[in-house]
């Protein structure tokens, strides 16, 4: 499967640079889902939740995905969907964020962000070349929960941690969230937009 350019219409979002860094794919219409991946009994390739990322626990080990809606319907439905069970703790996370995660490694970021949100992390990890070993891990937080202690404690100390969040409320709230669980240690600050002016995540 393949992010398609056709039906990835999140605005600001480079699909084919998506594609290369293996940081989302498109379910194709016709491919047969499990029970479970059905939103109001129809399937998500067909409820029109085709963009289809994973989520890693805070090891960085592949723990579930969630599905998010690209096709624009006329109802008010779930932009975001997920598997049944829980999904505390469980980011968004890149190749480099990963390894960040897995320390020791024999490769690890200098730097490592956490975004707020699918489509913040999905946007700062496709803009940074893959092949670069200067560019920087991406970590993303997927709701309330998402980021925790064990997560933090896993990045090495020698990594610039910076939260990248909105300048709102709920931005707030995910920073105090982030600073506290590093405990002390530094963490740079980068605020976006409100949402109501870039775009919904």
């Amino acid at each position: 499967m393949v992010v398609y350019t056709e039906i990835l219409t999140v605005p600001g979002l480079d699909p084919i640079a998506i594609a290369d860094r293996d940081l989302a794919r498109a379910v194709p219409e016709r491919l047969t889902l499990p029970s479970w991946a059905a939103y109001r009994r129809v399937p998500w390739n067909r409820s029109g939740h085709r963009l289809v990322v994973r989520l890693f626990d805070a090891q960085g080990q592949l723990a579930s995905l969630t599905a998010r809606c690209i096709v624009p319907t006329d109802d008010d439905g779930k932009k975001a969907l997920f598997p049944p069970g829980p999904r505390g703790g469980l980011l968004l996370a890149d190749e480099a964020g990963r390894w960040a995660l897995r320390a020791p490694h024999d490769y690890i970021p200098t730097e490592l962000w956490i975004a707020e949100g699918l489509t913040d992390h999905l946007a700062l990890a496709s803009d940074f070349a893959s092949f670069d070993e200067s560019a920087p891990g991406t970590l993303g937080i997927v709701g309330p929960g998402s980021w925790s202690m064990a997560a933090a404690d896993r990045v090495p100390d020698r990594v610039v941690v910076v939260a990248a969040v909105d300048a709102d409320e709920a931005g707030d709230r995910y920073l105090a969230e982030i600073v506290k669980t590093f405990r002390g240690r530094p963490v740079r600050i980068d605020r976006w937009k409100p949402k109501r002016e870039q775009g919904s995540s």
